[in-house]
């Protein structure tokens, strides 16, 4: 392999995260008209702004993404996008558990295509 491939490697393994791999799921749900949402659940914040989000009732572990419609004998669809060799944590295991238990799909999408096919598949069936 030469450098200048080894950069662009390197660049592209840079731009990716899960950020861009959420943005793209929510452009393809708008295209697609499939209604969803964001979970704002992580991110830094200063104490006084996560004690105020704590009292709303921000929850550590709740997926990122929830589609509210009802397929498959589930009430709606939730995906906790990762991407790379990241895992889920214990409290987004809990959730993800509690949320199967409660008759909801619950999904864990390593990268944008994995969720629109786990969207995809959903809907579709």
């Amino acid at each position: 392999m030469n450098l200048q491939n080894m950069q662009v490697k390197h660049i592209t393994r840079a731009l990716v995260s899960e950020h861009s791999e959420q943005c793209a799921v929510i452009e393809y749900c708008k295209i697609r008209r499939y209604p969803v949402f964001a979970i704002p659940n992580g991110g830094s914040r200063n104490k006084a702004e996560a004690a105020k989000l704590k009292a709303e009732g921000v929850s550590a572990g709740v997926p990122d993404l929830f589609i509210p419609i009802p397929k498959q004998g589930c009430h709606g669809l939730f995906i906790e996008m990762k991407v790379g060799k990241n895992r889920t944590s214990p409290e987004q295991d809990e959730w993800l558990a509690l949320l199967r238990k409660n008759c909801y799909k619950a999904a864990v999408c390593y990268g944008a295509d994995a969720a629109i096919k786990t969207i995809d598949d959903y809907i579709m069936r």
